[in-house]
């Protein structure tokens, strides 16, 4: 190739590197709003076999374990199996969740679940979803994803922004490259 004809390629890669990174980072935006980044988390093992999720919300769960005595666990407060007389009668999923639904992408268990709760609070403004499924090995598990408006708008810009700085950093080092490597005298 001619060197002027690589000199231009170099330019319009570089120049497109940014435009690239700020697709990338919306999509990772995208993904991270949507629940795809959320893995599901162990709890720690309750004190009896885990038989069956008799209730729960998005920040607790009540499990029934083989000794038909019932625990319960609240992730977010480090405080799992205490024993509970009951679960209080509360629904799962709130009924502002009618109104103002929420999909999130919600990964299957990470094994062969023998019991599951899906728990959901909703409001036109944030939302916050919570799966738990007990397995067949006897662990509990939970997924949880929350999200508000303006939160999902910060994601994007930050995730758009830091790809375009990827991609324009990389652009100028592939600009600086070249240049260095077209200072270097060549021999016939």
């Amino acid at each position: 190739m001619q060197k002027p004809v690589v000199t231009i390629l170099t330019i319009l890669l570089a120049l497109a590197l940014p435009i690239l990174g700020i697709a990338l980072g919306v999509q990772l935006g995208a993904a991270w709003t949507t629940g795809s980044l959320a893995r599901w988390e162990r709890l720690p093992d309750p004190p009896a076999s885990p038989v069956q999720i008799v209730g729960g919300t998005t920040s607790l769960v009540y499990v029934k374990a083989a000794n038909d005595q019932v625990y319960t666990c609240t992730p977010a407060g480090g405080e799992c199996w205490a024993r509970a007389d009951a679960p209080p009668d509360v629904a799962p999923i709130d009924a502002a969740c009618a109104e103002y639904p929420i999909r999130y992408a919600m990964t299957a268990p990470p094994g062969n679940a023998i019991d599951t709760l899906l728990a959901q609070w909703c409001h036109f403004e944030a939302s916050e979803q919570t799966g738990y499924a007990i397995l067949q090995d006897g662990t509990v598990w939970m997924w949880q994803h929350r999200d508000a408006n303006f939160l999902n708008l910060a994601r994007t810009a930050v995730t758009a922004t830091g790809g375009c700085l990827a991609g324009l950093l990389t652009g100028v080092l592939i600009l600086f490259s070249a240049w260095l490597i077209s200072r270097v005298p060549r021999r016939n």
